[in-house]
């Protein structure tokens, strides 16, 4: 067969190709073997058939497909590009099939001709979004595509970035500022896939994304919810290293609390309960807000506020007081959002005990029938209102009683302290709040606990040290707070633990009066069991 007949034979069976074949198999058979051809005009002329077919279905090109990948090196460029747009089309179907010419695509990237690279970086995407590692050496090229006029280029390009980063976000860290600049792309796509890129890097690397922070916050403002939902996750991370950052773009993540996006308000709620924390006082302006955003839908931003008003409850508490009834409506909601609705009310208990008394009731709901953590919590608010209000938990006794048996150590423990500073405690009390601070848990409030040994120690006179955990007691002794100090002399005297003695006496020396004296008076107690 002559070079023309080859070529009229090569034009005619892609043509075919092009008309719905009733062979497409025995049609890609044929194409492949003209692909192999010494002509390159009838080898560009095959592969392009074997693209024309693979549109329609990539079966009949599947058992060819060495062919189509021998061509990526084939010395005619037209041929390659046309290997290259049949590897872009079976890469969108089925990513594991060019799998093995993931090098060769990254190397027609680098070599950057126009129309191949554009059509690598196409068939690259499916790949970096299934197994990432195969293309990390095509970032630099990536980087280059990102600023061509061609929408369809830089989408393919910052698609192939973000598969990259969401295994190998070091592979990407060099290519941060390319994609930050692709956050303000004029084409919405773009913008889309970009800010989702920076999200791995932002996790990994937020001091590289730091510094970008105040200009991704303009895209806060973007129409496309997606961009909006991106930036805020990344913006999340970087708040989590970087928690000052936020301080002067918190009314921007205020306003998002009413994006119709769930995950942007969860990314939002976030970024504002690492202000809380870090600076609880910038967000007094914005506390009505905050608090109605406490019964959205999404339990995942009710709770992250109730955590971060928590923080300003901490340092602020009479900001929250004219707020308690919208915010003990949580305590009924889900798992997460009761838990920290039962935590944020006794951290006002600490402060302002009386005006929580109201929602006692709600209190005991949860310390009876609640899941563990929450129970936990509840328990510890009616501990911290029992301190100051007695009276009021007084009718809550034989719940607090019920509680010393429950299968949660902090939960009992908890109820012990209430009980002891209720007066008459049960004996069991003594052991169930020594065995929470043994346990290690955080029992939120050393100090109340400490008070309640006090109480329960001097209460319950019977009380006899035997098996015991004075350890945990022991450990109270270096707490930082004189008041925790001089409460474990006082109950290690009660109890009149021998073994303390030695702690007690070099408590004797400490640098406050309050816990020297109750150092003395320990020991004296201690000696004076002893004689007994």
């Amino acid at each position: 067969m002559g070079p023309d007949d080859a070529t009229r034979q090569a034009e005619r069976l892609r043509d075919a190709a092009m008309d719905d074949p009733a062979d497409p198999m025995g049609l890609a058979d044929d194409l492949a073997a003209l692909a192999t051809h010494d002509q390159p005009a009838v080898r560009r002329l095959a592969v392009e058939g074997l693209c024309e077919l693979a549109e329609t279905s990539i079966d009949p090109v599947e058992p060819v497909l060495d062919v189509v990948f021998d061509a990526l090196d084939d010395p005619d460029s037209e041929t390659v590009r046309e290997a290259v747009n049949v590897v872009a089309i079976v890469s969108d179907e089925d990513p594991s099939l060019v799998q093995p010419v993931a090098s060769d695509l990254c190397r027609l990237l680098e070599e950057d001709r126009r129309g191949t690279s554009e059509a690598a970086a196409v068939a690259l995407w499916p790949i970096a979004w299934t197994t990432p590692g195969e293309v990390v050496e095509a970032v630099d090229p990536l980087r280059r595509l990102l600023t061509r006029p061609e929408q369809p280029t830089r989408l393919s390009a910052v698609a192939v970035l973000r598969g990259i980063a969401s295994e190998h976000p070091e592979a990407c860290v060099r290519a941060t500022e390319d994609l930050i600049e692709r956050c303000f792309d004029r084409r919405q796509n773009v913008r889309v896939m970009a800010t989702a890129a920076l999200g791995p890097l932002a996790t990994v690397f937020p001091g590289r994304i730091q510094p970008a922070v105040p200009r991704l916050v303009r895209c806060l403002d973007d129409g496309d919810g997606r961009v909006r939902q991106n930036v805020a996750a990344v913006v999340q991370q970087v708040v989590k290293a970087y928690p000052e950052v936020s301080l002067d773009h918190h009314a921007a993540f205020v306003s998002l609390l009413d994006d119709e996006n769930e995950e942007t308000r969860t990314s939002a709620s976030n970024v504002l309960t690492t202000v809380a924390d870090y600076r609880p006082g910038v967000l007094n302006d914005h506390l009505e807000t905050l608090v109605r955003a406490t019964g959205d839908d999404d339990t995942r931003v009710a709770a992250n506020l109730y955590l971060g008003l928590a923080s300003i409850g901490w340092t602020q508490p009479e900001q929250l007081v004219d707020h308690l009834d919208a915010l003990a409506d949580g305590l009924s909601r889900t798992e997460d959002v009761s838990h920290n609705a039962a935590y944020l009310l006794g951290v006002i208990a600490e402060t302002y005990p009386v005006v929580v008394t109201d929602y006692l009731d709600a209190l005991f709901e949860q310390l009876t029938d609640g899941v563990d953590r929450v129970s936990r919590n509840a328990a510890w608010a009616v501990a911290v209102i029992t301190e100051d209000q007695p009276a009021a938990v007084e009718r809550y006794r034989h719940l607090l009683v019920q509680a010393l048996d429950d299968e949660y150590v902090a939960v009992r423990g908890n109820a012990g302290i209430a009980l002891g500073l209720l007066g008459n405690p049960p004996e069991t009390a003594v052991e169930a709040v020594l065995d929470m601070l043994a346990d290690g848990g955080d029992p939120h409030d050393v100090r109340l606990a400490s008070s309640g040994l006090v109480a329960l120690t001097d209460a319950s006179t019977q009380v006899s040290v035997g098996d015991l955990p004075v350890e945990a007691v022991l450990d109270l002794l270096s707490a930082d707070n004189p008041q925790v100090r001089a409460n474990a002399c006082i109950a290690l005297g009660n109890l009149g633990v021998q073994t303390a003695l030695d702690d007690l006496y070099e408590c004797q020396t400490d640098t406050e009066p309050e816990v020297r004296d109750a150092a003395k008076s320990a020991v004296e107690q201690v000696h004076g069991r002893r004689a007994d």
